[in-house]
């Protein structure tokens, strides 16, 4: 600053770093000379350091790891500021004394990567809630989460051009629900049922269905149906047996000369057979 507490900004092309070397007996450091070191007392456990909000320069603190705590002047808001690449290191767990914790992205997608294949998150409630649109939330090795909720149990994307991907083995046991018809079951969908798994791991789809049936009542009227141990009723409501000739009766069954019959009811005589009997028996 100048003589009138002015900041004075720092031009192109310039650095400047600010060393804490001289003792302090207060908890705000008004001002630094040269001296030997800092010394705290037990009483002071914090210092602060004003920082004018326009300053450009650069803060160097020798061999120490630190970052910046901003407490409003007219509230108990603390804010801590760590911006770019934030990364933890041997670090066994991160504690935050808040009930909510908030991940700002301008991309609106939280990527989490690990080797473990495992992440886990414990809190005393049962429920973990994932506020985001469920298109982007993933995993980047692949794995797939056990459990979506926003908070209902419902899986709501922010656009309509938002598509859900759900990949595994294992049966989705929930139910999906959609306001068209555009759903698309990829690579378990039977489009042709002339020949399918032998397995029930497909699923047919309507025209596939439809085109096999009406294939398969086409074929009736010059297939040849064979009846095992079963009745046809021929008197009930809307049976009847038509166009039967005497070349679809069983051979053996028609009976040409009944000078000489079966023993049981089980042929029937021919006209002729007839004829030739009965002219026979009256001559």
């Amino acid at each position: 600053k100048d003589s009138a507490g002015a900041v004075i900004p720092l031009g192109s092309g310039y650095t400047a770093a600010m060393k804490i070397k001289d003792a302090i007996g207060g908890t705000e450091i008004a001002s630094l000379t040269n001296g030997s070191g800092i010394t705290l007392a037990s009483v002071f456990p914090n210092i602060n350091i004003k920082i004018a909000h326009t300053a450009t320069a650069g803060y160097d603190f020798d061999d120490a790891v630190y970052d910046f705590e901003l407490t409003h002047t007219s509230a108990s808001t603390r804010s801590r500021i760590m911006e770019g690449k934030v990364t933890l290191s041997k670090c066994d767990s991160m504690t935050t004394q808040i009930n909510k914790v908030s991940v700002t992205e301008s991309i609106n997608s939280v990527q989490v990567s690990e080797v473990t294949k495992k992440v886990t998150i414990t809190e005393t409630n049962t429920t973990v809630s994932i506020s985001s649109p469920y298109s982007k939330v993933v995993l980047v090795t692949g794995n797939n989460y056990q459990t979506f909720t926003d908070g209902s149990n419902v899986a709501a994307p922010d656009t309509t051009s938002d598509e859900f991907t759900f990949v595994g083995t294992a049966p989705i046991t929930t139910t999906v629900s959609v306001d068209n018809d555009n759903v698309t079951v990829a690579a378990t969908l039977d489009t042709d049922l002339s020949s399918v798994s032998g397995s029930d791991d497909t699923l047919a789809s309507a025209k596939a269905i439809k085109t096999y049936v009406d294939a398969q009542d086409a074929n009736i009227a010059s297939d040849t149906l064979a009846f095992t141990n079963k009745t046809f009723d021929v008197e009930a409501t809307g049976n009847s047996i038509s166009n039967i000739d005497v070349a679809d009766l069983k051979s053996g069954v028609l009976d040409t000369n009944i000078s000489s019959v079966s023993g049981s009811d089980d042929t029937l005589p021919s006209a002729k057979a007839t004829k030739t009997y009965i002219d026979g028996a009256a001559s």
